[in-house]
């Protein structure tokens, strides 16, 4: 089934969305744990709210923007980047298939500036990236110039492979408006792209965020430049007002 692409034939169901079942290893994974609640998933069904505007950077197939989409209903908004020109098809598709009005799609990378970059294109899809070496060209654009129009944004996610320190200094004014930063921590992917994870808590400081560790209950600790992700990944939040977030999270879990 999978090898022949009939995959996309089929459907698989989580809480808020269905998706098909594309040609990707991701998509394979979340056919085979259906009913596996996803930590980010769950955050982002017990944070978001009616009428809130929030920005999926590394949007891949749309697992969150999906997710965002239910809950910010249509008073709020989604707007949703992916570069890959293969993965974006099968977002813009899984945004079709639930009929999703409040999500904006672009086909773009998201970095530091504005211009073509180069990009891997590979079968593991998730792990595609900006490459000098990569084969296929997309365009980027900094936050700033992509945003330069929205007045509020509650929550910023970034999941860009490595590239999470760029795509922050290109949003310096966009930071001004944004309440919550949601990003995966990948120290190795950093490391690949010249800074640590210290270098995102203290560019992100310098912004008026503080970084925090969420526990299995959304509990938040604070973290500082001698924290490590032992993980192959970890997903971290920078907030400006940490009330924001309790009164969000708590009030949905009582």
């Amino acid at each position: 089934m999978y090898r022949a692409q009939f995959s996309q034939l089929f459907f698989l169901h989580r809480k808020e969305y269905r998706m098909r079942v594309w040609y990707a290893p991701y998509a394979f994974w979340l056919w085979t744990h259906q009913e596996k609640i996803r930590e980010d998933e769950l955050f982002f069904s017990w944070f978001l709210r009616e009428g809130d505007v929030i920005v999926d950077a590394g949007a891949h197939l749309g697992t969150l923007t999906l997710t965002a989409s239910s809950h910010v209903g249509q008073m709020g908004r989604v707007i949703a980047c992916e570069p890959h020109p293969r993965t974006f098809s099968y977002l813009s598709q899984n945004i079709r298939d639930n009929q999703c009005k409040n999500v904006e799609l672009h086909s773009l990378a998201i970095g530091a500036e504005s211009h073509a970059v180069r990009m891997t294109s590979q079968y593991v899809s998730d792990m595609n990236h900006v490459s000098d070496d990569g084969s296929i060209e997309v365009k980027m654009v900094t936050l700033d110039e992509l945003l330069k129009d929205e007045p509020h944004i509650l929550l910023l996610k970034l999941d860009v492979e490595g590239c999470e320190l760029q795509a922050l200094r290109g949003a310096v004014q966009t930071l001004t408006k944004t309440d919550a930063v949601y990003f995966e921590s990948a120290e190795r992917s950093f490391k690949d792209m010249g800074y640590t994870l210290a270098d995102i808590i203290v560019f992100l400081k310098g912004q008026g965020f503080t970084t925090y560790k969420q526990d299995p209950h959304f509990v938040l600790r604070e973290i500082d430049t001698t924290h490590t992700t032992k993980e192959r990944y970890e997903n971290l939040i920078a907030l400006k007002d940490e009330m924001l977030y309790k009164n969000r999270i708590f009030s949905k879990t009582k």
